[in-house]
């Protein structure tokens, strides 16, 4: 495993940009701007931190930390950014406008919760603790530092909110702060299966690296797909249903497979973020700022590509 006490810091710095750089959500100028990456690092680099501490603590596997993952995208898009309950035109992606079910824009919800349950938190866990298992599988702040930092995360996050979007119901604030409460408790149900930890994934299935990344790349599946249901404008519960359904198949394989051991579910991770960079290119790479946001992430993926490579290769020679 690799050995750096600052390894802190680079996860702060590197997750703002495998979030809004990633998707073209942000410019180059636009993130490093001054005072909007700040913003970023405390919306998305915080709670990384947190969550993988609860992770360790509660000794969760994928379900909790995923159920962990849900928790935060409320959060974030509940009650920081109110896209949950927005069906006009401020909700991010076009194809989602117009949808509002008791008040909350259901198809869009089912779209962005997994996804930034996966890319906001999941994926950087994973790549973190397979790149320094021994600094981020251990606490490394007591309880009372953690409830200090959630505290202040979560006013802050609120304040967001009372100063920018007055508009929204308070009810959809409550039953955002309900709906991340009960999934937190939830996951304190559902330790340890399937584990997240090295590498006992690799002696049960020998997964190849490129087969890996090719599965990973399949991921975009089910992110397309919904934005395909909604531009169909297919009904919310068809479009819900199925949504769910797709998620649940893909993780009962990826138990079956042992996909989730590390550093198979690393590389499966680095597959899916160089494909999500690669569409945005396609998207957006009209725009020199933003291609220049997506050369920034492939290369920094490439980085981190090569040395889960190189631990691998060691692993695989210990094994051998």
């Amino acid at each position: 495993m690799m050995k750096n006490k600052y390894y802190g810091l680079w996860i702060f710095f590197v997750i703002p940009i495998l979030t809004e750089l990633l998707t073209s959500n942000r410019s180059f100028s636009q993130l490093f701007s001054p005072g909007e990456y700040l913003f970023f690092v405390f919306a998305y680099s915080m709670p990384v931190f947190l969550i993988n501490e609860l992770g360790v603590r509660w000794r969760l596997g994928i379900i909790g930390l995923f159920a962990l993952g849900l928790a935060y995208g409320i959060f974030n898009e509940g009650i920081m950014a109110q896209t949950l309950f927005m069906s006009g035109s401020n909700v991010p992606i076009a194809a989602f406008e117009g949808y509002c079910f008791w008040g909350i824009n259901l198809p869009w919800a089912v779209t962005i919760l997994p996804w930034h349950a996966l890319f906001s938190v999941i994926y950087p866990i994973v790549i973190f603790r397979t790149l320094y298992s021994n600094e981020f599988q251990q606490a490394r702040f007591p309880l009372w530092g953690l409830i200090i930092m959630a505290g202040v995360y979560f006013i802050l996050g609120s304040c967001i909110h009372v100063g920018f979007n007055l508009g929204t119901p308070i009810l959809a604030m409550w039953l955002s702060w309900g709906l991340i409460a009960g999934l937190m408790c939830l996951s304190r149900g559902c330790p340890c299966q399937p584990k997240i930890q090295w590498p006992q994934g690799l002696l049960k299935e020998k997964l190849p690296v490129m087969r890996a990344l090719l599965i990973g790349s399949l991921l975009i599946f089910p992110l397309v797909s919904s934005v395909i249901l909604a531009e169909r404008h297919v009904l919310t519960v068809v479009h819900v249903v199925m949504s769910t359904t797709l998620y649940v198949v893909i993780f009962l394989i990826f138990k079956k497979k042992h996909c989730f051991d590390l550093p198979v579910f690393a590389l499966i991770a680095m597959g899916h973020y160089l494909t999500q960079a690669l569409i945005s290119m396609v998207l957006f790479g009209q725009d020199p700022d933003r291609l220049l946001g997506e050369i920034v992430v492939v290369v920094l993926l490439i980085v981190f590509l090569s040395c889960i490579f190189q631990q691998y290769a060691r692993f695989r020679t210990a094994q051998s």
